[in-house]
């Protein structure tokens, strides 16, 4: 919706193509400013269309570098109703995607989401239980089942989702022992840093950190599960001092990697002046 409305030919044709067809506008660019919430890297995306059972709770990135839409449903078109909402998170509203009906000498139906289907993450009992479990693929896969049986109205193979590995999915790396390095990188030192990682299987992990003399400075212990795994680390070392600006490596201990896969990965910690 951005692109008609602020960058596609400065909105002179796509944009009212999409309020006048689709009954949709946009009122934010950029879901995670306008939630005000900056911690949360991802929030609940709720179904509301009768078509979407509605009730569910899936996950949406929050990532800051991902700007969702925040859409608003236009009543002088005629149909043009809510699909899902985002977590209602700040003053809203919360409208992360907008569908319109057959009717009305209409014989199509339109859908427009305020975010890209691969940022749709795990189907969730709750919000409160999407920061306490593993993302998976089934919160697109579910998205997108629903738009095109339930509101599209198509017939589609519904047979098992294949995937790899014991998780449905479509990321293969996903289920496979992997150090996927650490967020934000660079980071300031005295900060928490994410160490991110997946595992094949559920088992226990030493996340180890090093200096760039090869000293270790810390060591945290993880209960792993089969899937996406993060560890926080401080910034504090194994005597309680924070650890100073720097290049320092973080490698687990007690897994095996696939052939091509880095055991160690580099982090930087930056000082105070360097924001």
């Amino acid at each position: 919706m951005e692109d008609g409305a602020l960058n596609s030919d400065n909105g002179t044709h796509l944009y009212p193509f999409l309020t006048d067809v689709f009954g949709s506008d946009l009122t934010s660019n950029n879901y995670k400013a306008f939630s005000g919430d900056p911690a949360s890297q991802e929030v609940g995306f709720l179904p509301i269309a009768p078509w979407a059972h509605p009730g569910r709770t899936y996950g949406v990135n929050h990532n800051c570098l991902i700007l969702n839409d925040v859409l608003a449903t236009l009543p002088t078109v005629d149909g043009s109703s809510e699909a899902a909402q985002y977590q209602h998170l700040g003053p809203g509203p919360y409208t992360a995607s907008v569908y319109r009906p057959t009717g009305a000498g209409r014989d199509f139906r339109t859908l427009l989401d305020g975010f890209a289907l691969n940022y749709l993450q795990g189907d969730y009992p709750d919000a409160a239980s999407i920061a306490t479990k593993p993302a998976t693929d089934i919160g697109r896969i579910a998205w997108f089942d629903d738009v095109w049986v339930g509101h599209f109205q198509l017939c589609a193979r519904r047979g098992p989702v294949i995937g790899v590995g014991d998780l449905p999915g479509s990321d293969g790396a996903r289920f496979t022992n992997r150090n996927l390095g650490s967020f934000p990188n660079p980071s300031f030192a005295g900060r928490d840093i994410t160490l991110r990682f997946t595992l094949a299987k559920a088992q226990d992990v030493t996340v180890r950190i090093f200096n760039v003399a090869g000293r270790e400075v810390a060591k945290l212990v993880q209960k792993g599960v089969a899937g996406p795994n993060v560890v926080v680390w401080n910034g504090a070392t194994a005597n309680g001092a924070k650890a100073v600006p720097g290049v320092y490596f973080y490698a687990l201990d007690g897994v095996d990697f696939e052939k091509g896969g880095a055991k160690a990965q580099k982090m930087i910690l930056l000082g105070a002046n360097a924001e």
